[in-house]
């Protein structure tokens, strides 16, 4: 099959976070913000000001000044992660991770981290990781107690921030799962 083929496939499967993105890209360049879009794997690396760290839809992943398309920059491959789940997902990612994940960024910031939808993104990354970045060092991806060997060339800093790979269940996980049930069902009534 045709790389083209596959692209297509990939963006209809995606095709609620990939419209969303486009919204956005081009809200960025109307405000003069999107300073740069660079490929990074099967993704799209979107240095458009961010303020307060990343996010991502589909293939495109948003993040703050001077986010660039580099294995070196732990955030950008966090967000990768949740690159490959709505690869997985498809049209399901914002109502399983997304919708979730903004409310727990929200609502329980110091708790978001070790919300199931994150760690698992961190699973995804560090196998990403280990098989196709070749300097990556997973030990610093993982563990805020160990600083990367390199630099993060956005922040000339080395990556000392965690990203857990075990997952710490709170009462209100059950809730961040409500509003997209909510919408499902919606949806459903409003078909039949």
């Amino acid at each position: 099959m045709s790389r083209f083929i596959q692209q297509g496939i990939l963006i209809m499967w995606q095709a609620p976070q990939c419209i969303l993105a486009w919204i956005i890209v081009f809200f960025l360049w109307v405000v003069k913000s999107l300073h740069k879009v660079e490929p990074f794997y099967k993704a799209y690396v979107v240095d458009g000001a961010i303020k307060g760290g990343a996010f991502t839809l589909g293939p495109y992943i948003f993040g703050p000044k001077g986010f660039r398309s580099t294995g070196r920059d732990h955030l950008l491959v966090h967000e990768y992660g949740h690159t490959l789940q709505s690869i997985i997902l498809g049209p399901f990612y914002l109502l399983v991770i997304g919708l979730p994940s903004i409310l727990s960024a929200a609502i329980w910031p110091k708790q978001h981290n070790y919300r199931w939808f994150e760690v698992w993104a961190n699973h995804l990354s560090v196998g990403f990781g280990k098989r196709y970045l070749d300097d990556f060092e997973s030990d610093s991806f993982v563990f805020a107690h160990v600083s990367s060997s390199y630099q993060n060339p956005r922040n000339k800093g080395y990556n000392r921030s965690s990203n857990p790979l075990t997952v710490a269940f709170k009462w209100f996980d059950a809730l961040l799962l409500i509003p997209s049930f909510l919408l499902v069902y919606i949806c459903y009534l409003l078909i039949i």
